[in-house]
């Protein structure tokens, strides 16, 4: 049924006469195999500070929406203090909020909670993983906003225009918050200055909030919630053992998928040393922060039982995320922390700030690069400029992992990447053919100049003419950014990555445009999902096929205009939605195959027949299509006989 790469071979070849005949039990599953083949998945992640900063709201609080976040909008919420600074956060009331508002003593609502304290990197957390977890034991789970570091100002500070004393356990009519610069917290007032520190609530046990508070007072609070309490569970807890765990589509799936994670050095930028010192503008390209791995406690085997897994990310008693799974990564870093998850929940914590300037497909490079296993570009790790304290915030407190394995472990796997960010990037081209790097310019790596596997230029634009856009392989904008990512999505897509292998090997890019300045027709995101993500038809060429666009079938079966592997996620409810809709049409595309036969010899197969099999791993469902074999002279020729 499949072909593996590891000597693994569940092809069933069979030579029966035509007279054979009988009744035969058919198995729920493909035959000889009680799991599929794991589908990879490669996390992109272009988190320049504005993608990790922003409010995922903006305008005035509007009670009439649902706003999602991590707490639950249909409850209210007490503040817990505590002496320990981490046990501080807000516990949900047995109560339900009545059309969102808690005119309760002391009540917040968590409606208006997830209005004021969500930023847009959160609720691709929730989606994922269920949320970043300050606190993590086998009863208590406690999620935490997304660090908020001084970078891009001070800019998102929420408001609520009128009856504020309904969401708050404050007697104001009108608040303002802020949370930009402030770390894990937020800051709460009436009139006052945000920008002066106010007054800790709960630095002891018992957290009291002044009933009528004068107008200017100011107040902190930490902006975490307390999730999958019993009885008050949320729609996404998830039962392990006696306790429940917030989880995400990455849990969910994690028998069908391994995941990898790229990201940047996490460099926030500094002041130039010299007029074009590169370094304090932009590091070039991607690092792998998280080798493709299953990641749950157990490992789905094709052929065979499910095994242990021997490094998992979470515990599978208690659901608990497990630090440190992969020792050896971390150890060769100097960092406590590895792993998909834990980097996609933490990442910009350690260092207390985010990338400054994204080169989005220099990143996208190289996460193709890894499919390929064409192995790791040592200027886009390099740090042998910097200092050692300047190390450890392009680290960032994970792994960069230098030395890479190869991520297609069998012949028949898909792969797919799914990338985050906004449109808003910068000097992106030092790539495989492209004659515009970027300013200030940066020598392009000798293994990328080298690359004879794509150039990147002619494939953007060959992208443009199929558009009808012309050459788009140049620079695109006053950044010096390109579109050159979707050339690359285009080519991996639709021609083999990996002519080492049997079959043909390619990956589907989805992608979340976080939509900072709006939508942008024909942005790099929407051409590399809409040519790195269309269902390519047969005898489709490429490079040399006719200049023609593409069937709208092929890339817009909804006819929303958009291409099946783009979202807009300038909300956390498309956000959310658009990553279901992801990990849907991923698993659909999870399929093995065969179309071998054998014989033993020319004088043997006069009456004899072959057999085929495809099926879909997601669906258990699939054909068997049987064929007669002739032979013109000694070559076998196929007709089939039913299917």
């Amino acid at each position: 049924m499949f072909k593996f790469i590891k000597q693994l071979t569940l092809s069933a070849i069979l030579v029966f006469p035509l007279t054979s005949t009988g009744a035969t039990d058919l198995a729920d599953k493909p035959i000889l195999t009680g799991n599929s083949v794991q589908g990879n998945v490669t996390l992109a992640l272009s988190v320049e500070f504005p993608t990790a900063l922003g409010s995922s709201y903006t305008g005035a609080y509007n009670n009439a929406i649902d706003y999602i976040g991590y707490f639950d909008n249909k409850k209210c919420y007490d503040y817990k203090g505590d002496t320990n600074v981490e046990l501080r956060y807000f516990v949900p009331r047995a109560a339900a909020a009545v059309n969102h508002q808690c005119p309760v003593a002391s009540a917040w609502s968590g409606n208006f909670l997830n209005y004021a304290l969500t930023q847009t990197i959160d609720p691709l957390r929730k989606a994922l993983t269920g949320g970043h977890r300050s606190v993590d034991t086998a009863s208590l789970t406690v999620l935490e906003k997304a660090f908020a570091s001084g970078q891009g100002g001070t800019v998102n500070t929420p408001s609520i225009a009128a009856n504020a004393n309904l969401y708050t356990p404050f007697t104001w009519t009108t608040v303002n918050l802020r949370i930009a610069g402030l770390g894990k917290k937020f800051r709460i007032t009436n009139t006052g200055t945000l920008a002066n520190a106010g007054t800790e609530i709960g630095t002891t046990a018992v957290a009291t909030i002044p009933v009528a508070p004068p107008n200017a007072n100011i107040y902190e609070f930490y902006a975490r919630a307390n999730v999958c309490v019993a009885g008050m569970l949320e729609d996404n807890c998830t039962q392990y053992g006696a306790n429940y765990k917030p989880t995400g589509l990455i849990q969910k799936n994690s028998k069908k998928l391994n995941f990898a994670a790229f990201g940047y050095l996490n460099d926030p930028g500094r002041a130039p040393v010299t007029v074009d010192d590169n370094r304090n503008r932009r590091i070039d390209g991607g690092v792998l922060r998280a080798k493709m791995a299953p990641l749950g406690p157990l490992v789905a085997n094709p052929g065979s039982a499910d095994t242990l897994n021997p490094n998992p990310e979470w515990d599978a008693n208690t659901g608990v995320f497990i630090t440190n799974p992969d020792t050896a990564a971390a150890t060769a870093s100097g960092v406590p922390n590895s792993g998909v998850i834990n980097y996609l929940n933490k990442f910009g914590l350690t260092s207390g700030s985010y990338k400054k300037y994204d080169p989005v497909s220099e990143l996208y490079y190289t996460a193709i690069r890894y499919l390929k296993n064409q192995g790791n570009v040592p200027a886009y790790s390099s740090m042998a400029e910097y200092t050692a304290a300047e190390r450890l915030t392009l680290i960032d407190g994970f792994p960069v992992i230098n030395t890479w394995d190869d991520p297609i472990t069998y012949s028949c796997q898909a792969n797919f990447i799914i990338g985050v960010g906004d449109t808003n990037t910068h000097v992106d081209g030092n790539l495989p053919g492209s004659t515009t790097p970027g300013v200030p310019s940066a020598a392009m790596p000798a293994l990328v100049a080298g690359d004879a596997t794509v150039n990147a230029r002619t494939a953007t634009n060959r992208v443009g003419a199929l558009q009808g856009l012309g050459a788009i392989g140049g620079y695109w904008s006053g950044t010096n950014n390109t579109r050159l990512m979707a050339g690359l999505a285009f080519d991996s897509h639709t021609v083999d990555m990996r002519p080492d292998l049997a079959g043909k090997q390619t990956v589907t890019t989805y992608w979340l445009d976080v939509l900072e300045s709006g939508f942008v027709a024909n942005s790099q995101y929407f051409l590399a999902t809409k040519f790195g993500g269309f269902d390519v038809p047969t005898g489709f060429d490429p490079y040399l096929g006719p200049t023609v666009a593409l069937p709208v079938a092929t890339w817009d079966k909804n006819g929303d205009g958009d291409p099946d592997t783009y979202y807009r996620a300038n909300n956390p409810a498309a956000m959310i939605t658009g990553l279901d809709k992801a990990f849907a049409d991923i698993l659909s595309k999870l399929s093995g195959s065969s179309n071998t036969f054998a014989v033993a010899s020319p004088s043997v197969i006069t009456g004899s027949m072959s057999f085929a099999t495809s099926y879909k791993a997601d669906t258990w469902t699939g054909n068997v299509v049987g064929n007669t074999v002739t032979f013109a002279g000694d070559i076998p020729v196929e007709t089939v006989a039913w299917n």
